[in-house]
């Protein structure tokens, strides 16, 4: 999984402009908390994927398999 971490909203790089719509680590920890976590990571990164998706970003990315 992969998508726009919760300081996305300090950005305008894309993603959803509500906090309710973001991913945070913990949230992550939670909603799969019975699963085994291989990689979660929070950063930073620089997007050029298209005119509405350009500049810094937040994102979480996660990797994890089922039970």
């Amino acid at each position: 999984m992969q998508g726009y971490e919760m300081g996305q909203l300090n950005y305008t790089s894309g993603g959803p402009g509500k906090a309710e719509s973001l991913y945070t680590e913990s949230l992550s920890r939670q909603w799969f908390r019975d699963w085994t976590i291989l990689d979660l990571q929070v950063n930073e990164e620089i997007l050029d994927e298209g005119h509405q998706h350009q500049g810094s970003a937040s994102l979480a990315g996660l990797v994890a398999e089922r039970p």
